[in-house]
């Protein structure tokens, strides 16, 4: 009978010794000072920043349900009657001796539904105008199509892909699955900001990373005191 109440004494402290312990632990884990922390906003690249077409490279992809300024646009357009429309731009670069133009090629999403090109733009700032049709590249310039889309496709997404497909040869390949930066409702980013390697595919990204505290300041180190009667001899 001993012996079975020494084995329960034994057992009973041990068990507090652990629950000592941890209790002990968790504490400690709460007295830790909180790690300070900041948001940073960092660009993040998915893949390739340009893609080569028939025509050149495509160096930015936009999408955004913001309405650009577009003139001459023709009420015959079949996009001039959507209800809702969302704005897809494809800036590039045209090799030399090519040129292209608002009847070259139409912009396929995912369940393959076809948006042709409403404008051409030359460069890749400022309005759109949908009466100027063709454009004969220039070295070293840049132009932009505009697509008028369903805004359903659009979503919230950072990139949203859709295809160029060609409408001038048939068997042309398309240039598939072109991450277009989802802007939401914001404008067109500047063309001056569009690197010559392109930034198809680099979205905005939030980023928490760690405040080091400052270092402490160092310590002046004291002066001597010099023995006043040292000095008089």
């Amino acid at each position: 009978m001993k012996k079975i109440f020494t084995v329960l004494l034994f057992i009973s402290l041990l068990l507090q010794t652990v629950y000592l312990y941890s209790a002990d632990k968790k504490a400690a884990a709460k007295a830790k000072p909180a790690v300070a922390t900041k948001t940073e906003i960092v660009m993040v690249t998915t893949g390739p920043t340009s893609f080569s077409f028939r025509a050149g490279k495509l160096l930015s992809a936009e999408v955004t349900n913001a309405s650009p300024s577009i003139k001459n646009l023709s009420k015959f357009d079949p996009s001039y009657s959507m209800k809702d429309k969302a704005y897809a731009a494809l800036v590039l670069s045209l090799d030399k001796g090519r040129s292209v133009s608002s009847f070259d090629y139409v912009l396929k999403d995912r369940k393959g539904n076809l948006y042709p090109c409403v404008a051409v733009r030359d460069g890749a700032d400022g309005p759109f105008d949908a009466s100027k049709s063709e454009h004969k590249g220039v070295e070293s310039k840049k132009y932009t199509l505009l697509f008028i889309v369903n805004p359903s496709t659009v979503g919230k997404d950072p990139l949203v892909k859709y295809a160029l497909k060609s409408k001038l040869v048939e068997d042309a390949p398309d240039v598939s699955d072109i991450p277009f930066r989802n802007l939401i409702s914001k404008s067109f980013s500047p063309g001056s900001g569009i690197p010559e390697k392109g930034n198809i595919g680099v979205y905005p990204q939030e980023k928490k990373v760690e405040v080091k505290p400052a270092p402490a300041p160092a310590k002046k180190p004291e002066a001597k005191k010099t023995d006043p009667k040292s000095a008089k001899k």
